[in-house]
């Protein structure tokens, strides 16, 4: 797992400020059920791979806490999961360390309020969660602080009972979440293959607009789009498809009923990944 571990650095925190911490994203790992350089016959609609996604780490909860802050408050129960999230530099210096574990969502106003006026006028966050800290490293947390909250005499770690934990790491929380490489469609007209990258949870595909993910060595982070195509007219086949989040399969021909002929010359590397979908927020003028 060393490959994910070292991929970290490579994830920046775009624009942050002082309380947009970012979940630290999950992780694929190969599940080695399709051997490596065999070649193997599909027909379109029949998976070719996959591979499982994991929870990177969390806390768990081996004790209670009850937390408040302004009008918030929260309480930690053994076994609660406690989501890890990236801390910039900036903010790591400020509160004492890099080791932050967030707690459950809490909306702050209605969704039909955050849309209509964002954050006009209000010292929080759409969203704000209850973070906690382990400043001396002894898993204990001994600090929370409350992110989402704009008032900087709010932002500020206040003490806590410690309060022990233990980590989780690499855990799939359900058999079927995967990362699946699909053979899609045939084009008989232009002799053409279309794959498809799905991500399914809990056994039902979700949708995305692009999968960010951690080439290691590399930066910066790598886009991956759910569909890709051969092109006999501009490349004869065979053709190979690489960086499909580290594996590479090769397409070696197809015949006119679309049974194709494939070898995976490598599999999926460990290493994060995370979905990503382009939301639009709408402006509305009245006049």
């Amino acid at each position: 797992m060393r490959a994910a571990a070292l991929a970290l650095a490579a994830l920046p925190v775009t624009n942050a400020t002082a309380q947009e911490l970012v979940s630290l994203p999950e992780t694929v790992l190969p599940d080695g059920k399709r051997p490596i350089d065999q070649a193997f016959s599909g027909m379109p609609g029949e998976l070719l791979m996959s591979g499982r996604i994991v929870r990177t780490e969390a806390a768990i909860a081996d004790g209670t806490a009850k937390v408040s802050v302004d009008r918030f408050s929260d309480a930690i129960v053994p076994g609660d999961d406690l989501t890890s999230v990236l801390v910039p530099p900036t903010i790591a210096k400020n509160i004492g360390t890099d080791r932050v574990f967030c707690g459950r969502d809490q909306r702050t106003r209605s969704a039909f309020t955050s849309m209509m006026i964002g954050g006009l006028g209000s010292k929080f966050r759409e969203i704000v969660r209850f973070c906690f800290l382990d400043v001396d490293r002894d898993a204990k947390f001994d600090h929370y602080m409350l992110a989402g909250a704009k008032d900087k005499l709010l932002q500020v770690p206040r003490d806590l009972e410690p309060m022990a934990y233990h980590m989780d790491r690499l855990t799939q929380l359900h058999p079927d979440d995967e990362v699946r490489l699909r053979y899609r469609k045939y084009v008989p007209s232009k002799n053409k293959v279309e794959l498809e990258v799905e991500v399914v949870r809990e056994g039902k595909k979700t949708a995305f607009d692009y999968i960010l993910w951690s080439k290691p060595t590399v930066d910066p982070l790598q886009k991956l789009y759910s569909r890709m195509y051969t092109e006999p007219a501009k490349i004869p086949y065979p053709v190979l498809f690489d960086d499909i989040i580290g594996a590479e399969i090769k397409v070696l021909d197809v015949k006119p009923t679309g049974e194709a002929t494939f070898t995976l010359t490598r599999d999926f590397v460990p290493t994060f990944m995370r979905p990503e979908t382009v939301q639009v927020r709408y402006i509305f003028i009245y006049y």
